[in-house]
C-alpha cells in the first residue's frame, strides 16, 4: 500500500509485516525502513477495486429503476442483479 512519511513528505509503498509496524521493502523483499503507524498517512489506491454495500446500492437504484422501467420491470432487474453479485 502507498503511504506518505509525514516528516519527508515522501510517497512510498510499504507492506504490514507485523503490527503495527511498516516496513518498506526493497525490489529483493529486504527491509529497507520501518516505520510505526503515526508517521504514515496512508494514501487510498485509485486501482484498487472497491467494496460498496450492496443493499445500499439496490436502495439508491430501485426508484430510479421504477421511474424509468415500471414497477414490476425493476423488481425483476433488482431481483437478478441481487443473485449476480452476492
Amino acid at each position: 500500500m502507498k503511504a506518505r512519511v509525514i516528516e519527508t513528505g515522501e510517497i512510498i509503498e510499504v507492506k504490514s509485516l507485523y503490527s503495527p509496524v511498516y516496513s518498506r521493502l526493497d525490489c529483493n523483499g529486504k527491509i529497507i525502513s520501518e516505520y510505526d503507524e503515526d508517521e504514515l498517512e496512508f494514501l487510498s489506491n485509485p486501482d484498487k477495486p472497491k467494496m460498496v454495500n450492496l443493499e445500499k446500492i439496490i436502495e439508491y437504484l430501485t426508484p430510479r429503476l421504477e421511474t424509468d422501467l415500471g414497477y414490476y420491470a425493476a423488481g425483476d432487474f433488482i431481483n437478478n442483479f441481487r443473485k449476480e453479485f452476492e
